[in-house]
């Protein structure tokens, strides 16, 4: 039977799926560009910091994530920006720029396909095509960002560097596309059992999102023989209240803000190492 996918699936949802999708790749290639600019930034944050901002806003919709895949992909993301947030900044200071532009899944050629009439599984094969080349895409600015991270800074003492690299590496795009596909069905039926309580917030391969949507605060004890922290990271020689927002790199490395006070003249965010691990 000759049919258009247009009917097989809710389209609205479908474009939502996709949109996140290239909100995704604009993160991953603006990644990749700051390994040859790391001296730009997006709204006053340098562009690792700004896209980490954007998941820790995100953080409800982002902890919902049910698909492994997806969850590796977007915490490959998240680990990539970590890494690049090391990076030191010039002395020029940091210069504004504005996030990369994606290429678009559904655009017009996909479109028309898509509206032709084909068997529904020809029409599917098409629409999982295309979402797949745009997700590996994605993965290989991660990829190379990840290169770029390794030639500019051989050593990074307590970042565990490979881990990332072997995460990127082994995202299976074709489960996300159908995953995809599937959520985007007009007959689609969640098969997952509703949502438990863990008992940490650093699951293996995930994104560690407090509980408390604030974030969850915490008390850095400074010390005055501490040494120098790398850039990005706060400097621990005095106390730091933190409003911790995230865990990254397997929860071994925190991400949050620290109010306007006598550290800092405004409001800053930041990594630290060895968050707490706190109950859901």
């Amino acid at each position: 039977m000759s049919t258009t996918i247009i009917d097989e699936m809710n389209m609205k949802k479908l474009y939502e799926l996709c949109e996140t999708m290239e909100k995704y790749q604009s993160y991953c290639y603006s990644l990749r560009q700051y390994v040859t600019n790391p001296g730009t930034s997006i709204n006053g944050s340098s562009v690792p910091f700004y896209i980490l901002q954007q998941f820790a806003y995100d953080q409800e919709h982002l902890a919902n994530i049910k698909n492994p895949e997806m969850i590796k992909f977007v915490a490959a993301i998240a680990d990539t920006a970590c890494l690049l947030g090391t990076f030191p900044y010039p002395s020029g200071g940091l210069w504004e720029v504005s996030m990369t532009k994606p290429n678009k899944i559904m655009n017009d050629k996909i479109m028309t396909i898509l509206t032709q009439e084909c068997e529904e599984s020809q029409n599917k094969r098409i629409l999982q095509a295309a979402i797949e080349n745009h997700l590996t895409s994605s993965v290989m600015s991660l990829l190379k960002a990840n290169e770029g991270f390794f030639r500019a800074c051989t050593k990074r003492q307590g970042l565990n560097t490979r881990f990332v690299w072997t995460k990127v590496n082994s995202i299976d795009v074709s489960v996300i596309a159908e995953d995809v596909i599937s959520r985007a069905s007009k007959v689609f039926r969640s098969w997952f059992k509703p949502k438990c309580h863990r008992n940490a917030c650093f699951p293996p391969g995930g994104l560690c999102f407090s509980k408390n949507r604030s974030g969850f605060k915490l008390k850095i004890s400074g010390r005055t023989d501490a040494t120098k922290p790398m850039p990005g990271f706060f400097d621990t020689h005095k106390d730091l209240r933190v409003k911790c927002k995230m865990g990254l790199l397997n929860g071994t490395i925190g991400f949050g803000w620290i109010r306007k006070s006598a550290v800092s003249s405004e409001k800053t965010w930041g990594l630290f190492v060895h968050p707490p691990t706190y109950i859901c």
